[in-house]
């Protein structure tokens, strides 16, 4: 990656550049281009494209924030490389995207996009490349989001433009809660994947609790069977009923609460999966939560994976001294029976969203309700609530906004429709 912090020096283009560009210089600008791809992956990394060494040594410059070189970037692009697949703008000064507009017709199977460290200072912006079915999109760094009010704020612009975004890059409120966290995280599963997980002690609170649970989800036999050494601490509200057995199943005191890790399998995170989603933060006190997946070593089977989520609560001091005062850890048994070489998630056809997901008196109601007033089949009006929480106001804003917009499958849709 040709990356570096704060903006990249602007420069005047090479007035023998642009949509005619003589032989010499397109050759330098082609070789420039190969370098930068990688086949395997089919990404196109142009960051910091004005300042690239290659180009600087036989005294070309080409912009990405002037029209002309724009013009001529996805001229290559259209030309050489139409299987692409993720581009890399960052740290190019763009403030505006209007002359990429062009992306989805000549990169049609482009899924990946990274806008960090540009210029944009208006949400509105990225309306440009709506046509493109971005399934992962980076865009920290950019004016815009400091007038943001909320993450979720965030989240809501950039799913009514791309709503097939499923990975939404970093966003932070500021450098200081991502210098803060990042390592805090990092160095906490480090030493949760080790054998001396008593070496968390220092890490939580003296006064501070501890929930673990499986979501009420009714999973393959063989799955069942591996989830055995956590049902015994499942304090899933949906199934402990007693008052007592919930007190019972909590975890109290830096003690219970590291004694508790230390009884938990052996495993191994892959951190580049996790997402870290901040959703409160004051002075005093800061709330965030990590999704990911993981490795775990058992006895009786190879090594499993599983995915989940743990919501932490800390106060914030020095790195070294952040103590959690709340966790609460989620673990989502994989439908994969076993893994021999690497741990990888499940991967759903994703047109079929059936799910077993068990249901009481109440929610079936409102499922039936929500699959009567949309037309859709009860298994997509299912996956419509669980992907909105279950707030069935959010859910039918969603289901309208992609229902204009034409994503839905056709046999979403019961045959009356």
């Amino acid at each position: 990656m040709y990356r570096h912090h704060g903006n990249p020096t602007l420069c005047h283009r090479d007035a023998k550049m642009g949509s005619l560009c003589p032989g010499d210089s397109l050759y330098c600008i082609q070789a420039c281009l190969q370098k930068r791809y990688d086949d395997r992956t089919a990404s196109l990394d142009l960051s910091n494209l004005s300042i690239d060494p290659e180009l600087q040594s036989t005294n070309k410059c080409l912009c990405l924030n002037q029209a002309s070189d724009a013009e001529l970037i996805l001229q290559l692009i259209a030309e050489h490389f139409p299987q692409l697949l993720s581009l890399d703008l960052s740290y190019n000064n763009l403030s505006s995207l209007t002359d990429f507009s062009g992306l989805s017709a000549l990169a049609p199977q482009l899924q990946s996009m990274n806008l960090s460290y540009n210029q944009i200072c208006q949400a509105q912006e990225i309306n440009v490349l709506h046509k493109l079915e971005l399934k992962e999109l980076w865009l920290e760094g950019n004016p815009f989001l400091a007038s943001l009010e909320s993450t979720s704020t965030y989240y809501r612009i950039v799913m009514n433009h791309f709503p097939s975004v499923q990975i939404l890059g970093s966003f932070f409120v500021n450098e200081d809660l991502r210098a803060f966290l990042v390592p805090f995280v990092s160095r906490y599963f480090t030493i949760y994947d080790s054998t001396q997980r008593q070496q968390l002690l220092p890490l939580y609170h003296e006064n501070c609790c501890c929930s673990f649970s499986l979501p009420n989800v009714l999973l393959p036999h063989i799955c069942v069977e591996q989830a055995k050494e956590y049902l015994k601490e499942n304090r899933n509200l949906l199934r402990v009923k007693r008052a007592a057995l919930r007190q019972q199943l909590m975890k109290y005191n830096r003690l219970q609460v590291v004694g508790f890790l230390c009884n938990l399998p052996r495993t191994e995170h892959d951190l580049s999966s996790f997402t870290l989603d901040v959703w409160f933060q004051t002075p005093s006190l800061i709330g965030f939560s990590v999704a990911g997946i993981f490795k775990e070593e058992s006895p009786k089977w190879k090594k499993l994976c599983r995915s989940f989520r743990r919501s932490f609560l800390i106060v914030p001091a020095m790195e070294a001294c952040a103590q959690i005062l709340n966790d609460q850890l989620v673990i989502i048994n994989s439908y994969v029976d076993q893994y021999e070489d690497k741990c990888g998630p499940a991967s759903p056809d994703p047109g079929s969203p059936g799910s077993n997901v068990a249901l009481c008196d109440g929610n079936m109601a409102v499922l039936r309700n929500f699959s009567e007033s949309t037309g859709m089949k009860v298994e997509w009006a299912l996956k419509c609530l669980e992907d909105n929480n279950w707030n069935v106001e959010q859910a039918q804003d969603v289901f309208s906004l992609l229902k204009e917009k034409g994503t839905i499958p056709q046999d979403a849709f019961q045959a009356a429709m």
